[in-house]
């Protein structure tokens, strides 16, 4: 894959020039390449376009499909192209796509380009019960923040995966639902064990499967729910939805209770209080339930999923670490971390303390952000 800001930069200008209905030119005044991602790289560019006698400055954002995955079990940008554009023809908040590569033949690597949205987004890391914008709003304004974001959520929930989404279903894996949705888990951890194996995170994986609910909702869900993936206008309502990469057909639960999970994850985790304002665990689910019109079922059973989730994410990580040679072979990050307490605690066995590796490695984020 082309990865210096030159060589993208041409072919860039190049393929937008053609790819673009009416424009006659694209000249790329910068490109940034951050390193690479987890499930994807995300490239900032600034360009000028010229339309006969018409110069605009245009921002894009391009995603391109990474050369490897090192914590999910597979990557797929054109899937997040594919959930924008149907999540566009139903009213649900996107970035505007410009124009898709799914064959690599500009850098060598699928990708597609999206205009830059403004607005803020809360901080992820450090999280934003910690440091920017959200912490310099009132109460009031936080729980807007809160509430806004879920009214989106209920949005995304409502769209009928038939007419619009089919391509989530993948029959290889069972049938259209939460059955698939666990046969993904179950290889995800598959992959996952055989660098890590976690005893509690496999028990979980199975009682996952063993109690799982008898006659879910089906529905589209969009993944990684979480207010850190939505850029939020200065009037704290939903600019843009953001990241797709992990969408499917679920119960509408596995997102709400990632959206709960998550946060907790960024209060506890971080060894931090939630912001005043921002809704409690209770309060969250009667937000969403009004906008949903409808009542959250089994919630318990998907906070277990929320977290085992997240454990895989961390144990593939410290695989990758330990691969680097960033921690030793005996850590045991994997086996205590926030994600593994909560699993700990929902299967009613012995809380693990923190990982000293996995508290070091997460101060030291938090100080190189600040």
């Amino acid at each position: 894959m082309i990865r210096d800001a030159a060589g993208v930069a041409q072919r860039l200008a190049e393929w937008l020039a053609s790819t673009l209905p009416g424009t006659d030119a694209v000249e790329i005044q910068s490109v940034t390449i951050p390193k690479q991602g987890f499930s994807n790289e995300t490239w900032s560019v600034e360009a000028i376009t010229r339309a006969g006698s018409v110069i605009s400055n245009r921002d894009f954002v391009v995603r391109v499909q990474p050369e490897s995955s090192r914590l999910f079990l597979e990557a797929d940008v054109m899937l997040q192209w594919r959930m924008m554009t149907a999540m566009e023809r139903h009213g649900v908040p996107t970035p505007p796509l410009v124009a898709a590569d799914p064959d690599g033949t500009v850098v060598g690597m699928p990708m597609f380009v999206m205009d830059k949205v403004g607005g803020r987004i809360p901080s992820d890391l450090p999280p934003y019960n910690l440091v920017g914008w959200m912490t310099e709003l009132p109460p009031t304004q936080r729980f807007a923040v809160w509430e806004n974001g879920l009214s989106a959520l209920a949005e995304i929930h409502r769209v009928d995966w038939r007419t619009s989404c089919r391509f989530l279903d993948d029959p290889s894996r069972g049938e259209p639902g939460l059955d698939q949705y666990l046969h993904w888990i179950e290889q995800w951890h598959d992959t996952a064990r055989a660098e890590r194996d976690v005893p509690l995170l496999a028990a979980a994986v199975r009682q996952l499967r063993a109690t799982a609910p008898t006659r879910p909702a089906l529905g589209v869900v969009w993944g990684d729910a979480r207010p850190g993936n939505i850029i939020y206008a200065d009037d704290l309502r939903v600019a843009a939805v953001l990241d797709w990469e992990m969408a499917a057909l679920a119960p509408a639960e596995v997102d709400l209770a990632w959206w709960l999970f998550m946060d907790r994850f960024y209060s506890e985790g971080f060894e931090t209080e939630t912001l005043p304002g921002l809704p409690t665990r209770d309060e969250t689910v009667r937000t969403y339930e009004r906008f949903a019109q409808r009542s959250i079922e089994d919630l318990p059973y998907y906070e277990l999923l929320a977290a085992t989730r997240m454990a895989i994410i961390v144990s593939r990580s410290t695989a990758s670490h330990v691969r680097a040679g960033r921690l030793d072979q005996s850590t045991t990050m994997d086996l205590a971390n926030p994600a593994m307490r909560i699993v700990a605690e929902l299967m009613g066995v012995d809380v693990p303390d923190l990982s000293s590796d996995f508290v070091a490695i997460i101060r030291a984020v938090t100080q190189q952000r600040a």
